[in-house]
């Protein structure tokens, strides 16, 4: 997964759609979950302080990819969680009037995506084989 930090912020959200909104399936809110998961590994690299304005917006790209972007309070920088590449996402900050940094260490982090079961407290596994273990990897 990727997370880009923007040059500037972007403060028009109203052609995505609020995270309470579009998560509509335990797919979509278990991709959320890791994106916001590597947002906070990567709030280091990016300084990103762990705080949110407003609860996160969801885009989706032409390909189908599905995007995050979670605005900071404090100072007001713009983050994209993705597993798309740069050159993708820096279309979707333009078209914001945003302009995404050069790819680089210092404003996009690549962070592995936690796995995160997309079924309820309670329900049965999906049938197929076991996960392998820490130790069976």
């Amino acid at each position: 997964m990727y997370v880009y930090k923007l040059a500037n912020w972007i403060d028009d959200f109203g052609s995505f759609t609020p995270l309470n909104r579009w998560s509509t399936s335990p797919e979509d809110t278990a991709w959320a979950l890791a994106a916001v998961l590597a947002l906070a590994d990567a709030a280091d690299t990016l300084r990103w302080e762990g705080d949110m304005r407003h609860l996160p917006a969801v885009g989706v790209l032409a390909s189908g990819t599905p995007f995050l972007i979670v605005k900071q309070d404090s100072g007001g920088l713009t983050f994209i969680i993705t597993e798309a590449e740069h050159q993708q996402i820096a279309g979707v900050a333009e078209s914001q009037g945003a302009h995404a940094f050069p790819a680089g260490a210092r404003f996009t982090a690549q962070v592995s995506t936690r796995v995160i079961g997309a079924r309820e407290p309670g329900s049965l596994p999906p049938p197929g084989p076991a996960r392998p273990g820490p130790d069976e990897r």
